[in-house]
């Protein structure tokens, strides 16, 4: 078995995304095969090349170069960057598989992601981890880090272009997709285990602010 993951990088982020690649390829298991895919906003072959340096026989990675200009009337509001809305389109990009995993670049990969890949996303299109803003609120939230996508489904149901039109239906905001996958999907979404996207420093003060 193959196991499909996704990373997103603009210029400003190639460093990190390939620190993320090396962690994942590092922590895996022996056995384990992926295919990495570095959805690439906009970059040169100079960043390809340094991308391709972590590659291994049991790790291949492909970069598929696409561009921002459909995103250019959302403005961008905080330090997340425009980028993050290819999330949007990466299972159109990518038809070879039914099921991807995705990933932010700025994370560090502790272990082997075959576990993650095997969770089984019924008829519901992502499977994320809950979001700490759930300790204070009851509705339904995923943190859209690390996203288990069930491609096959949205590409059938031609969400790609739903989530870009809810995106814009909400304004110019801080929040680049997060909160549009959690608006479009709070009823057809599974909770990953924790563990999967545990920002600790956050858990440990939510804990101290609100259970104390």
């Amino acid at each position: 078995m193959i196991i499909p993951i996704v990373f997103i990088a603009d210029k400003n982020f190639i460093m990190q995304t390939g620190v993320a690649i090396y962690s994942l390829i590092q922590n895996k298991n022996k056995d384990t095969k992926y295919h990495i895919f570095v959805v690439m906003a906009e970059c040169d072959k100079e960043d390809e090349k340094r991308l391709k340096l972590v590659e291994k026989e049991s790790v291949k990675i492909e970069v598929i170069n696409v561009s921002l200009e459909m995103y250019k009337d959302i403005k961008q509001l905080s330090h997340i960057p425009i980028a993050c809305l290819l999330k949007f389109n990466i299972c159109d990009y990518i038809k070879k598989y039914d099921k991807l995993i995705y990933l932010d670049g700025d994370i560090y990969v502790r272990g082997d992601l075959t576990k993650l890949y095997l969770i089984n996303l019924g008829d519901n299109y992502i499977g994320g981890v809950p979001s700490l803003d759930m300790v204070f609120d009851d509705r339904r939230l995923i943190n859209a880090g690390v996203m288990l996508f069930n491609a096959k489904l949205m590409r059938e149901k031609n969400m790609s272009n739903l989530l870009m039109k809810t995106r814009k239906s909400l304004g110019d905001r801080g929040s680049m997709d997060q909160q549009t996958f959690n608006l479009l999907f709070k009823d057809k979404m599974v909770f990953l285990p924790i563990e999967y996207n545990c920002i600790a420093n956050k858990l440990l003060g939510v804990e101290k602010n609100h259970f104390l």
